[in-house]
């Protein structure tokens, strides 16, 4: 999906806008185990519901297809509070 977003963003003709959400100390990592486990929890924010992965492509629009682009799967809502 990174790769993906930033693709479109480097094609499109115009600014481009790419934002990603990067857990940190602050988000309590160092109770889990520090920033080596930032991927797992950037995998656990997707998984929830806590972060969604799309993009939005305004070039589709100029060919009849829908720009927005939903990436991540139907959240299981079961995880989100111990998130």
């Amino acid at each position: 999906q990174t790769l993906k977003a930033i693709r479109e963003a480097e094609a499109y003709p115009g600014p481009s806008l790419i934002i990603a959400y990067a857990p940190c100390i602050n988000h309590g990592l160092k109770r889990k185990g520090g920033m080596g486990r930032s991927q797992h929890e950037e995998e656990l924010a997707v998984e929830c519901g806590y972060w969604h992965l799309w993009r939005y492509n305004p070039l589709l629009a100029d060919e009849g297809k829908n720009p927005f682009t939903l990436d991540s799967k139907a959240p299981n809502w079961e995880n989100f509070r111990d998130f």
